[in-house]
């Protein structure tokens, strides 16, 4: 008897339990809806207040005033819970060297063409009637529709065709022979990888100086943002979205249709930079604004510019190409033009909301070296 009142107690108990784990779920999600409420209206009134900010880098900023640009800008890197001018300047030559590392390897890798003193000559490689998958260059009629001919190939017996002659995409043979001395640095420059990691680079190095100058100043008003350190500012609203864009289009716009080499530098150019960058971002803590967004557009829309520039005034890449990315093919202006919007109306500003709501949620919850945040709201 005893044993069947204690089991109908537990029956009961049990059902109890189980009556009451949604009522502690409803009760749960009820308490965290106005916690959602409130950071959903913080999130859009940062959103406003800064839309309405000034472009410039004034020392009032609208995530508060900076009141020692000394600490924003020389002692605001925290190494292991340790925050000051040492910690920053080292982790600033860090990373400069780093940035300055991976821009001349890969300006290395792109200007020394394994192509560079190859030969159609007898002596060298001779005139073939196939692909040859050990010459670094071929001698063969179908070299000017694959951009691989030798320097050489019409200067010899090898070409059954003359300079002025097309590849069956419409290019004039003569564009499609390499050089003999390799590419040198003037394809270099017309690429947004390298671009954009020149600016890296840049910004690392004038990031140091700046820590460096803070490091060993003590005189003048504290308040004043120097223009090298504005600059700094400037360079870091554009490099953090910018490798940011340059990651995200080279993996998912750029590779996936085969128009892209895989090597070990490839994943330092499109990967590790913005992982330095937004490392960066992250530890420096300087305010990343959304009215300094307008650099970034004015960026890409540079850039764009530049590829209907370098169609129209009939330039090419190292293949003989008149486009620069095959996905921006201005021979089909249709298809480059829709791209083009959807990368500037669509793809830029969400890049640049996402690297400003990061490091919104990094300030709210660390706040900024030198800057008196009294106009922060809620941290999520």
């Amino acid at each position: 008897m005893e044993t069947a009142t204690q089991q109908r107690q537990e029956r009961a108990a049990a059902l109890g339990a189980a009556g009451s784990a949604p009522l502690a779920a409803e009760q749960a999600s009820a308490a965290a809806a106005p916690d959602r409420l409130a950071y959903s209206a913080s999130f859009c009134a940062d959103l406003k207040r800064e839309l309405r900010c000034s472009i410039g880098f004034a020392s009032d900023t609208p995530l508060g005033a900076v009141t020692d640009w000394r600490a924003t800008f020389g002692q605001n890197v925290s190494v292991c819970g340790k925050a000051g001018a040492g910690p920053t300047l080292a982790v600033r030559g860090v990373f400069a060297v780093l940035m300055a590392s991976i821009w001349l390897w890969a300006s290395l890798e792109h200007v020394q063409d394994p192509a560079a003193g190859a030969s159609c000559a007898p002596a060298a490689y001779g005139c073939t009637l196939n692909y040859t998958k050990s010459h670094h260059c071929q001698c063969n009629d179908a070299c000017a529709a694959h951009h691989n001919c030798c320097h050489d190939y019409l200067l010899t017996s090898c070409a059954s065709v003359n300079a002025s002659a097309t590849a069956p995409d419409g290019i004039s043979i003569s564009r499609r022979v390499r050089p003999a001395d390799g590419y040198g640095y003037g394809y270099f420059w017309i690429y947004l990888t390298y671009l954009t990691l020149t600016l890296q680079t840049l910004y690392q190095l004038l990031a140091t100086a700046v820590a460096w100058s803070a490091r060993n100043s003590s005189d003048g008003d504290s308040t004043a943002i120097p223009c090298l350190a504005k600059a700094t500012w400037l360079l870091q609203s554009v490099c953090l979205p910018a490798s940011f864009f340059v990651f995200v289009m080279y993996w998912v716009l750029v590779c996936p249709f085969g128009d892209c080499r895989l090597k070990a530098v490839s994943f330092f150019t499109h990967g590790v930079n913005f992982a330095i960058m937004l490392t960066d971002a992250y530890l420096s803590g300087r305010p990343l604004l959304l009215p300094h967004a307008f650099y970034t557009f004015g960026y890409v829309l540079l850039y764009l510019a530049w590829t209907i520039i370098h169609y129209t005034a009939d330039l090419a890449n190292e293949k003989g190409d008149r486009y620069i990315y095959k996905q921006l093919d201005w021979s089909k202006p249709g298809s480059a033009a829709a791209l083009s919007v959807g990368i500037f109306f669509v793809i830029t500003p969400l890049i640049v909301l996402g690297c400003w709501t990061i490091m919104r949620c990094r300030t709210k919850r660390n706040g900024l070296a030198g800057v008196e945040t009294h106009k922060l709201g809620p941290v999520p």
